[in-house]
C-alpha cells in the first residue's frame, strides 16, 4: 500500500510539473511572438518619412502612414483583424490596445528629449514601470498592451525604432 501511495504521488507530481512547464513555454512563446511582431511592425512604420525634406537632412514621419504600416504589420504577424482583435486566441487572449505612440523627429521632441542623443523616459505609475532608453536619432515609439496566454493581467510591450540617417 505504501508503494502504491508513493507511485501515485510521483505520477501526480509529474503531471503537475509537465503542465506547469507547458504553460510557461506557451507564455514565453506568446511574449516572444508579441515582441517580435511589434518590433517588426514599428520598424516598417519608421520607414515612412517625408522624402521631400530628406535632402535637407530633416526627418519628418508621415504619422498616418506610420500608423497604417504598424497596424498592417501586426495584422500580418499576429493574425489579428483591423481592430487588433485576435482571430485565434491561443496565444493572445484579448484585443491589442495601443497605449501610446510617439514620433520623435525634427518637428517634435518629447520633453525629456530636446535634442539627439537623449534619454527617452517612459513612466506608467499604474504598473510601476519606469523605463529610460537612449535615443540617438529620430524614432517611432509604440507602447501596447494585451492579455497573453498564462497571464491574467494585460502585459505591456514597448518598442523604440530609430530611423537611421
Amino acid at each position: 500500500m505504501k508503494i502504491l501511495f508513493w507511485t501515485m504521488s510521483v505520477i501526480v507530481l509529474s503531471f503537475y510539473i509537465i503542465s506547469y512547464q507547458n504553460v510557461m513555454y506557451m507564455r514565453d512563446t506568446a511574449i516572444t511572438k508579441m515582441n517580435y511582431s511589434l518590433k517588426s511592425a514599428v520598424h516598417d512604420g519608421a520607414l515612412h518619412i517625408d522624402e521631400s525634406k530628406l535632402s535637407s537632412r530633416i526627418i519628418h514621419f508621415k504619422e498616418t502612414e506610420v500608423d497604417k504600416a504598424v497596424i498592417d504589420g501586426l495584422k500580418m504577424n499576429l493574425n489579428v483583424d483591423d481592430t487588433l482583435t485576435p482571430n485565434n486566441t491561443n496565444l493572445i487572449k484579448s484585443k491589442i490596445t495601443i497605449l501610446q505612440k510617439m514620433y520623435l523627429d525634427d518637428r517634435f521632441l518629447y520633453p525629456s528629449c530636446s535634442s539627439f542623443p537623449c534619454m527617452f523616459k517612459y513612466d506608467d505609475a499604474t504598473k510601476n514601470i519606469h523605463l529610460n532608453e537612449p535615443v540617438f536619432g529620430p524614432s517611432v515609439v509604440y507602447v501596447v498592451t494585451a492579455k497573453i496566454y498564462g497571464s491574467d493581467e494585460p502585459v505591456q510591450f514597448m518598442t523604440i525604432q530609430e530611423y537611421k540617417k
